[in-house]
C-alpha cells in the first residue's frame, strides 16, 4: 500500500492500493496496443497520410478488438492472412 500526501488548504492523507495482477484481458489489450503501434510505424515507413485508409492482412489478432484496431489505424478491412501486410485501400 502506498501513502500519498496531498497539500491543499489542509493536509489530507489518502491511502491507495494498487492491484498489479495481469489478467488475460489486460494481456490481450497490451498485445492490441503493440499491434496498433506496429501498424502505425509501418504506415509511416510507407509514407501514408494520416487520413489515408488501408487494408490489413494479419497472421494473428484478437478478433474482439477488430473494430478498435480498424478505427485507430484507418483500416477499411482486416483479414486473417499468412503474413503482416498493409496495402492502400
Amino acid at each position: 500500500m502506498k501513502q500519498v500526501e496531498l497539500l491543499t488548504a489542509k493536509t489530507v492523507n489518502i491511502s491507495l492500493e494498487y492491484d498489479v495482477k495481469l489478467t488475460e484481458d489486460l494481456k490481450r489489450e497490451g498485445k492490441v496496443r503493440d499491434l496498433i503501434r506496429k501498424i502505425q510505424e509501418e504506415r509511416k515507413k510507407l509514407g501514408l497520410r494520416q487520413n489515408q485508409f488501408i487494408k490489413l492482412e494479419l497472421p494473428d489478432y484478437p478478433k474482439e478488438y477488430e473494430d478498435i484496431i480498424a478505427r485507430k489505424v484507418m483500416a477499411k478491412s482486416i483479414k486473417k492472412g499468412k503474413k503482416f501486410l498493409i496495402s492502400n485501400f
